[in-house]
């Protein structure tokens, strides 16, 4: 965290606040005095001046964030900079999909990135070639370097892991307290609870045979059972990496059709005013009349000539007029002084630049998604 941060406010030139970006760290209607940020050293050499306790405690705070963050190995990196933390073998520890928040289970797995075209990448098992997850160049991931001593600190995990075990732990029926027992606290655990006997409803040798029997079901199905579940997860992994592929092949068809919008454009065709309008304009009772009606065949004609083409041309930029503009807003940009238009022709080409600036920012919201 940057030193000079302090800085005393035009109401109180003895008391130093910290701030960030205009703002006092403890209260952010707090505004520094003009002039230069100092240290806190220099803060407090001045004459009867000394720091905001609670600018003190937030910058400590801050300070601390800052170190853990500089020591701590787990970075979030997109998948473009993973090489970043991968060693010469191109591997790196794989800690979980930041994208989705979600973190295997066990160990941290050594893993190394493949490339399988159409914008999609596997995160594999260095050792085994397995997939682990499947990604986009925009995914970002939980990684770290591999550390030199892997093998020691995975031996030591697994050591701790199977020194744990579970204990079944029985708890005794509560027995009213009598005599001496009374004075005794409570909630104390009782030393002489009775032993709980145990009861079955089948004899040994019934339990004992059905305890075997339920054995060698287990035994007998669990294949089976294993074999399913293995096919059902390369059914659904199968259908998921197909929904990938076309959503690839229907965003690089699209980028292609807004690249080329000029050739993909369908030719502007005129609407007319209606017959009763156009009527008007030619019979009017006055020239006043006659002059409003042509304005309005002139305006009617424009705005729904757009409307149509839009309609048209959905897919190549003009859906931003479709979705965004109603009729009286396309008359206004019409009538506009730097647009002007008089013709169907003219308001169509003055809504042109706005549709091919929509259309490249859609094609480049394409590339930066799927790198088509």
């Amino acid at each position: 965290m940057d030193a000079k941060i302090w800085r005393d406010t035009r109401s109180n030139d003895l008391l130093f606040h910290a701030f960030a970006e205009g703002k006092a760290l403890c209260n952010s209607r707090i505004t520094p005095n003009y002039g230069d940020h100092v240290t806190a050293e220099m803060a407090k050499r001045r004459p009867m001046s000394h720091l905001c306790e609670r600018c003190e405690k937030k910058v400590a705070a801050r300070e601390a964030a800052e170190e853990r963050e500089a020591n701590n190995p787990i970075r979030v990196l997109p998948l473009a900079d993973v090489s970043e933390v991968c060693n010469e073998k191109g591997e790196f520890l794989y800690l979980g999909n930041a994208s989705t928040h979600k973190r295997p289970q066990g160990f941290p797995e050594v893993a190394a990135i493949q490339d399988k075209g159409r914008g999609i990448w596997h995160v594999v098992d260095a050792e085994t070639g397995r997939k682990i997850i499947g990604v986009r160049k925009g995914t970002s991931l939980y990684v770290a370097p591999v550390p030199a001593n892997l093998a020691e600190r995975k031996a030591e995990a697994e050591r701790i892991a199977d020194s744990v075990s579970l204990e079944t732990v029985e708890i005794a029926a509560p027995v009213a307290p009598s005599g001496e027992d009374q004075e005794r606290d409570p909630w104390a655990p009782s030393t002489d609870a009775p032993e709980v006997p145990h009861v079955s409803i089948w004899d040994q040798g019934e339990e004992r045979a059905a305890i075997e029997s339920a054995d060698r079901y287990i035994e007998r199905e669990a294949p089976r059972v294993a074999e399913m579940l293995r096919s059902d997860a390369e059914i659904a992994e199968a259908a998921a990496e197909r929904a990938e592929r076309k959503a690839y092949d229907d965003a690089k068809a699209r980028a292609g059709r807004l690249r080329n919008r000029k050739a993909h454009t369908k030719s502007v065709k005129p609407v007319k005013a209606p017959a009763n309008f156009r009527e008007l304009a030619r019979e009017g009772n006055t020239p006043q009349a006659r002059a409003y009606w042509q304005r309005r065949c002139e305006e009617f004609e424009m705005v729904e000539t757009v409307k149509a083409h839009a309609l048209a041309n959905y897919d190549l930029g003009w859906d931003t007029v479709v979705e965004a503009y109603e009729d009286a807003e396309i008359l206004e940009y019409l009538r506009s002084e730097y647009v002007n238009a008089t013709t169907p022709e003219d308001a169509v080409k003055a809504f042109d630049s706005l549709a091919d600036e929509w259309a490249s920012r859609q094609c480049g919201a394409l590339v930066d998604a799927y790198g088509v």
